[in-house]
Order: structure tokens, then sequence, then C-alpha cells
């Protein structure tokens, strides 16, 4: 029953911290931090007073290095923006705790299955709502909440954020139609309503990765060649609908990496100059101005590449953690092919910034961790 609570808990956070991820300030942030440390000191005094049990996975060490890592430059003051590192040392710890929780607390009988089918359905909700607002809207948040940025699709102001979040979504709605015969036809519209969703965000490199994603499925999930016809169908007619027009401009641009390529370079000489120890957790923004080769006349918030700005912050060591974390959500999605999303928008990384977000990822380690913990379940069952 407590471990019930706290997964409900957990969701329950990940899933309205994400609907407030347009807030300019970062108190929605701050309060979802406080409750998902909370939530972590709970299942801790349940775990000491024998109320739960405890997994292990290896995948925990480089997570939990990073935010050591973290603390150690500060320690050593070698970041250059102290407050920037210790808020994204506290944020990655976060991230942790939401991974670590998630391995806890899922796995068991039917909470792998819940799991999915409640991500499909959140994930149905926010789509149907992103394109609604998109075409509909006033220029506000859910038609409420004024921004300084014009609204976009949902809670998401970042066309490609939006993107990396169909494409953790996808994959569970793509088992669910495999083993839900009944409801395959449901399940089959509610992918070409992501994929239509996402080509109404006209997201270049989202639209290209989720393309992707769906080609590989097919291998993998080995749909058949009828199956596949309409799935693809569906996206087609959708695609549509919600019109092809502003992705094909975006699409026809000479040069789409023009501006980024730029910043990719500069940031290429931020880890040049400091290999080992890199600028600090967190101080990208005020490190790259120095190192600028171009004036955009805009503030440049992202490298728009997250290894390299990441590799940056943190330098070499900060790389040698989050490799691991990539293959490990690959050596995950064999056994756990509905976590697929995870490893695309690591890939998705190289091109954008979805992991620079505060929410975002927060739901890409909740869907790693749920899948961690029940192939750990699987493993365990097996074995006996």
């Amino acid at each position: 029953m407590l471990t019930r609570i706290l997964s409900y808990s957990l969701l329950g956070l990940c899933g309205a911290g994400l609907l407030v991820a347009w807030m300019p300030d970062r108190f929605a942030w701050y309060i979802f931090e406080a409750l998902v440390y909370g939530v972590l000191v709970l299942w801790m005094i349940a775990w000491l007073m024998g109320k739960v049990g405890g997994r292990w996975s290896w995948l925990f060490v480089p997570l939990f290095a990073i935010v050591v890592w973290g603390v150690v430059q500060l320690l050593m003051h070698r970041s250059v923006y102290a407050f920037a590192t210790e808020a994204d040392t506290i944020r990655w710890g976060a991230y942790f705790s939401v991974f670590f929780l998630a391995v806890q607390l899922f796995g068991e009988q039917g909470s792998e299955s819940f799991f999915r089918r409640t991500f499909t359905i959140y994930a149905l909700f926010l789509a149907v709502i992103s394109v609604f607002q998109f075409f509909l809207g006033n220029g506000k948040i859910f038609w409420l909440f004024p921004t300084v940025e014009l609204a976009g699709l949902g809670p998401f102001l970042n066309r490609d954020h939006y993107a990396s979040f169909i494409a953790l979504a996808i994959p569970c709605a793509a088992v669910e139609m495999l083993r839900r015969p009944q409801q395959r036809w449901f399940f089959a519209l509610i992918i070409a309503i992501f994929y239509a969703s996402v080509i109404a965000g006209a997201s270049r490199a989202g639209f290209g990765i989720v393309t992707l994603e769906l080609i590989l499925l097919f291998l993998i999930l080995k749909f058949s060649g009828r199956l596949s016809l309409a799935v693809v169908t569906l996206m087609v007619v959708l695609g549509f609908v919600v019109g092809w027009g502003t992705l094909y401009e975006r699409l026809r641009a000479p040069d789409p990496y023009t501006g980024r390529r730029e910043v990719a370079a500069a940031t290429i000489q931020m880890i040049k100059s400091r290999p080992w120890i890199g600028f600090g957790l967190g101080t990208w923004t005020e490190v790259y101005p120095a190192y600028a080769r171009r004036d955009f006349g805009v503030f440049v918030n992202a490298a728009h590449n997250d290894w390299l700005q990441w590799t940056a912050e943190g330098g070499i060591p900060m790389l040698a953690c989050l490799i691991p974390l990539f293959c490990g959500a690959l050596v995950v999605v064999a056994k756990m092919p509905w976590a697929f999303g995870v490893p695309i928008v690591f890939l998705h990384s190289l091109v954008d910034f979805p992991m620079q977000g505060r929410f975002l990822p927060a739901i890409v380690f909740l869907v790693f961790g749920v899948a961690v913990g029940t192939a750990m379940k699987r493993r365990r069952t097996h074995s006996d």
C-alpha cells in the first residue's frame, strides 16, 4: 500500500510539473524539487523500518556521480558562477531522486502496464490540447496564462522539447497496441495523433528523430505489413489535417544548421579551455558570450547540443557519466522496448537541447527508471 501511494505521488508530481513547465520563474520548480526530495526521504524511512524493499542498479552510479561532480566543482571553487552550479547540482539531484524512486517503486505485477497506459493517455491529452492551442489559441498557455514568449504547444514553449516528449510516448502506445488486440485501432490512432502533432509543431530535428523512431519500432516490435500500412496511412492522413506546409518550408531551409554551427564551435572552444574540470554545472549561458564568434542580437540560452553543453560545463568527467547512462538506456530497451524514447531523446540532444529544461528531463528519467525497475524485477523472477 505504501509503495502504491509513493508511486502515485511520483507520477502525480512529474505529470503536474510538466503542465507548469512554461512558467518563467523557478518557483514551481523549487516546489517540485522539495516534494521529490520529500518522497525520497519518506521512502528511505520506510526502507530503514523494513516496510519496503530496495533494489540496486549500476545506473545509479553515473547519475549520482554527476551530483557529486557538481559538489566537487563548488568545493574546489572551480565554478565561474557558484549560484548556477549549486542550482544545477540540486537539479541533477532531483533527477537522480526521480530515477531512483522509479526503480524502487515500479516493477511489481501490473505496475508496468499501468504506467504505460497512464503515460500514453496523459500524452494523448497533452497532444490534443497542444494541437488545438496551436491552431485555435489566443496566445496564452491553455488559453489562460500569458507568457513573454508566444504560447506554442500546450505547456511547451519550444517545439523541439515537445517533439522529445512525444518521442517518449510513442513507444508506450506502440507496445500497448500490440498487447491489446481488441483496442489496436484505438492505439494506432493515438500514434497517428502523436505524429501529426509533431508535424504541426514543425520541429525539423523532432520530425526526423520521431520518424526514425517509428521506423525502428516497426522493426523491433515486428509490426506486420498490414498493421504498418494502417498506421502509416493514419499518420499521413492526420498529417494533411494539421498541414505539412510549415514543416515543409522549414525543411527547405538551405542551411538548417545556420547559427547553431557558430554556437557549437564556441562551445567546443569552451571545452578546450577547461577539458577536465569544466566551467561549472549550469554556467554555459554565463560563459558562452566570452567565446561567441557572432552576435545574433538575441540571448542564446543553450548550445543546441546538450552533449557539448554538458562537456563544457562539467568537462570530460561529466561526459564520462553520461555515456554509460545512454548505453544503459540501450541495454534496457532490448528488454523494455516501450522505453525506446529514452535513448531517442539522448540522440535528439545531439542537435537540440531537450535535457536543458527542468521538467522534461524529469519525465525522461521517470520513464527510464520505471523501465529499469521492471527489467530488474523480471530478471529476478526468471532467476527464481
